[in-house]
């Protein structure tokens, strides 16, 4: 299948899961930090005039992809980022079926990423060429640095915009780790509003300053509406959506164990996520996961499951033991996963096996569900025995701290 087509069934099966393209920021690798250090220019900006203009086929397809070109006359309002003059001829790409690239539109007003190409300017990246931003005067900008001004651009994002603007803009400032975009993730972390707090805290945990567990536990025992659909136009910011991004941001930050144990850097990888682990050490992580909130959660949520079951199979360490974490990261999680096998939930239960059984380094005979196959057993009694052995083995290891003090 050539890159084309791969991209084109992506993008279907994105439109279909979204049902709007206002997220397609979901499967952008957009981030301001990475295109703030490519570009030789970075700039706010008004696109005062658009029109044709030839452009080469895109060479980063096979065989090249043919598309049309324009050309925005763009007024620079602030630099960001380089020497410029008062306004630059910015060439692009139009979009084509299936692949989206950054366009402008007369009266647009965004931040730019751009590269110098002789007389025109061009995006460092075709399909990431813009950050949007709410219309307002030139900032002011306190810094000196590059990274300070995108971060005052963003934080101006954060504070006067109520759209889906607001919220990425919140989440880029993870991407800027200083005391200034710390200290605005902790005030949004504070707002009533469940998105912006979801966003916020999934961004501190990204730059290691995690909230407190108990925090976090409010965090999910709210159970409202966010109408994401409605108010933003995109399905991304729904409670389940923002509920999962936080888990999986947690997950990351606690992954103790590797999965792949033919990686050759695993010794090196395993200390760095120790000494990770040691920082958050006093976060209390299985005290959040053992919290009412989370017990009481609807586990048909669209939370990934599978993310709880590793965080707790995570302390199981590669001979097939409890990994010697300290007890504080440990207490607990013996309920927590026997929880999880006994779920009314296939998938939970399912997750959890699966998780814990990619962990364990020692020989067992658990009956993966394709093991009894060419015997005709019911897929569905072929996971229910598999997930009994998952449980039988947790229960034979006493010495994995229990739920008792």
């Amino acid at each position: 299948m050539t890159t084309y087509r791969r991209i084109g069934l992506a993008a279907s099966l994105l439109l279909l899961a979204l049902e709007t393209t206002a997220c397609a920021y979901l499967s952008t690798p957009f981030n301001a930090q990475t295109l703030l250090k490519s570009a030789d220019v970075v700039c706010q900006g008004r696109v005062m005039s658009v029109e044709p203009h030839h452009i080469e086929p895109d060479a980063s397809f096979q065989p090249p992809l043919n598309t049309k070109g324009q050309a925005a006359r763009v007024r620079i309002l602030n630099v960001i980022k380089g020497s410029v003059g008062e306004s630059v001829t910015v060439v692009y790409r139009l979009s084509a079926p299936f692949v989206d690239y950054t366009e402008l539109t007369q009266g647009q007003e965004c931040i730019l990423f751009l590269h110098s190409q002789g007389t025109i300017y061009r995006f460092v990246d075709d399909h990431n060429g813009t950050l949007k931003i709410p219309s307002h005067q030139p900032l002011h900008y306190q810094s000196k640095t590059p990274e300070g001004r995108m971060i005052e651009e963003l934080i101006f994002g954060t504070a006067k915009d109520t759209r889906s603007i607001r919220l990425f803009c919140a989440e880029q400032l993870a991407a800027f780790p200083s005391e200034v975009a710390v200290g605005r993730l902790q005030e949004l972390a504070l707002e009533d509003d469940m998105a912006v707090q979801g966003v916020a805290y999934a961004g501190l945990i990204v730059m290691d300053h995690p909230p407190r567990a108990e925090a976090l536990s409010e965090f999910f025992a709210r159970t409202e509406d966010t109408k994401s659909l409605a108010r933003f136009r995109t399905t991304a910011y729904g409670n389940c959506q923002l509920k999962a991004r936080v888990l999986g941001e947690l997950e990351s930050r606690f992954n103790i164990i590797a999965r792949d144990y033919d990686n050759a850097p695993f010794a090196a990888w395993r200390r760095a996520a120790r000494a990770a682990g040691e920082k958050w050490k006093d976060f209390n992580l299985i005290g959040f996961l053992k919290s009412s909130s989370w017990q009481n959660r609807d586990l048909s949520c669209g939370t990934d499951n599978g993310v709880i079951a590793k965080i707790v199979a995570e302390q199981i360490d590669e001979n097939g033991v409890p990994s010697l974490h300290s007890r504080a990261y440990r207490k607990g999680s013996k309920a927590i996963v026997s929880r999880l096998l006994g779920s009314d939930n296939p998938h939970a239960r399912f997750a959890a096996a699966l998780a814990i059984d990619k962990m364990i380094n020692e020989p067992h005979k658990f009956p993966f569900p394709g093991w009894q196959a060419a015997n005709g057993i019911g897929h569905s009694d072929r996971l229910d025995a598999y997930v009994e052995a998952c449980r039988k083995w947790i229960a034979s290891y006493n010495d994995w701290t229990d739920d008792t003090e």
